[in-house]
């Protein structure tokens, strides 16, 4: 899963989450006490005749009941939902719980859905490892120091597997020191020898060597062509 991925998956934990918080605080309206009913017998009900009726129309019938008039102060009341409504039970919750998966998931949540993600945590680690390792790319590379000496290798003896070399008209093989230098490699057209974390090149009389700036190294054997 890369970090695109890991951001939409975290949008919809986040919004199902919210979803889940909305439902435990919403706002409930109280519902309003039925009035008590009465049976009527309809053919005890008189005719009502024309004159008997108010001659005011217009005033609504709830101005003649004066028991139906709202007190001062209480307009609005109905209209503001009690705190003891708006908070769920927790047995509510429960309930809701053990019926919808999807609750009961969250309600089994061991930290803060609303915290900041780790998955957020762990890609800006990534990010500033991805930077490190470009900027340690980026830097340019110790190489060794590699140096030609004016010693002369004149000619090699192979003794059983073991090649030696004459140098400055002295024998030497693998190991031994040369001018405070160890002889690491004794090849029949080069010498390698080595000091700390240099290296310096002997090449046989009639071989041409060429260094490179990168420390590699090519070489031709010319003495069959003189």
């Amino acid at each position: 899963m890369n970090s695109k991925q890991i951001f939409f998956f975290s949008l919809i934990v986040l919004s199902v989450v919210m979803g889940v918080d909305w439902y435990k605080h919403r706002p409930i309206k109280p519902k309003t006490p039925q009035a008590a009913r009465t049976a009527i017998n309809i053919d005890e009900i008189e005719p009502i005749e024309e004159e008997d009726l108010p001659e005011d129309n217009d005033s609504p019938e709830t101005e003649t009941n004066p028991a139906t008039k709202p007190e001062d102060g209480s307009e609005g009341k109905d209209s503001q939902t009690p705190e003891s409504v708006v908070q769920k039970p927790e047995s509510k919750i429960e309930e809701l719980g053990q019926t919808d998966p999807v609750i009961a998931s969250f309600l089994s949540l061991k930290r803060n859905p609303f915290e900041v993600s780790p998955y957020a945590k762990l890609i800006e680690q990534l990010k500033k490892k991805a930077e490190a390792e470009a900027v340690k790319v980026n830097q340019p590379k110790e190489t060794a120091k590699v140096t030609r000496l004016n010693s002369v290798y004149s000619a090699s003896i192979a003794i059983g597997t073991t090649l030696m070399a004459v140098i400055d008209s002295k024998t030497y093989k693998e190991g031994e020191i040369f001018n405070d230098m160890r002889i690491k490699e004794i090849k029949p057209e080069i010498v390698l020898l080595e000091k700390n974390n240099d290296k310096f090149l002997i090449p046989k009389r009639g071989v041409n060597l060429v260094i490179s700036e990168d420390g590699s190294y090519s070489i031709e054997d010319t003495y069959l062509d003189k």
